[in-house]
């Protein structure tokens, strides 16, 4: 799926610093609805081709004596390149569209990075069949996560939410209402992630609980609240499969 009506596009790293770029030095972005298996999770693999020369805005002014900053033609300005080219590192890719709405693609870590980088992504400046520079820059990485932006394609945080709400409105660990936030300061990501990943395997109330509860965490003592833990999971499984959209589209 081809991502188009780009505004412009803000990468940030895991160094906390980020650019963006605008859409006349993005040749396109896209992203595959392929799935791809890596290990136990589902992923899907991004392409973004940029132009050799684009320019950036750098987050952070400390970053203009950086070593991004190139000169073409008697011209310095700051060139995204340099540090795409540099480090595989990139945790999140904001969109925003003509109309102001944002979308954001978070890349694939795995549960391990080498040297904080991340082994699921790469950069490379593409040649043709004659080994020549096309004049193109390739970002490429594989993604599990989507916002609602993608309506096509899997939305975790949808069930995410649906989670966390109904563990904060229930409050089946009983907390105090002070402490309540934890549901969703905490999260429930990785349970959502795996029982989305399981698409209409998913479809029973059991597997539910066995995507979640074991998720709670310890310190908040689940096993003496296991009951009002597996009601509110009920209550979340009915939720998700009574929705009007399956869990596999």
């Amino acid at each position: 799926m081809e991502i188009n009506n780009i505004k412009k596009v803000t990468f940030w790293f895991e160094s906390v610093m980020g650019f963006t770029v605008k859409s006349d030095v993005i040749k396109s972005l896209e992203i595959n609805e392929y799935q791809f298996h890596i290990g136990t999770d589902i992923a899907y693999r991004t392409k973004i081709v940029l132009d050799n020369n684009a320019r950036a805005e750098f987050s952070n002014p400390m970053f203009d004596e950086a070593p991004w900053n190139v000169e073409i033609n008697g011209e310095k300005f700051q060139s995204p390149i340099k540090r795409l080219n540099k480090y595989d590192d990139i945790t999140m890719v904001e969109i925003e569209y003509d109309d102001g709405s944002i979308a954001k693609v978070k890349p694939y870590w795995g549960d391990f990075s080498q040297d904080e980088y991340s082994i699921y992504q790469k950069s490379y400046y593409e040649v043709n069949e004659k080994d020549e520079l096309t004049g193109n820059f390739i970002v490429e990485f594989y993604t599990d996560c989507f916002t609602e932006n993608f309506a096509k394609l899997p939305n975790v945080y949808e069930l995410q939410k649906i989670i966390d709400d109904n563990f904060y409105k229930y409050n089946p660990l009983g907390l105090d209402d002070s402490d309540k936030h934890v549901y969703h300061d905490y999260g429930l990501y990785e349970s959502a992630r795996w029982l989305y990943n399981l698409g209409k395997k998913a479809y029973n109330p059991q597997t539910f609980v066995n995507g979640i509860y074991p998720s709670i965490a310890k310190q908040f003592n689940p096993e003496k609240h296991k009951k009002l833990i597996e009601n509110v999971i009920d209550i979340i499984y009915n939720e998700w499969t009574n929705r009007k959209v399956s869990l596999d589209e």
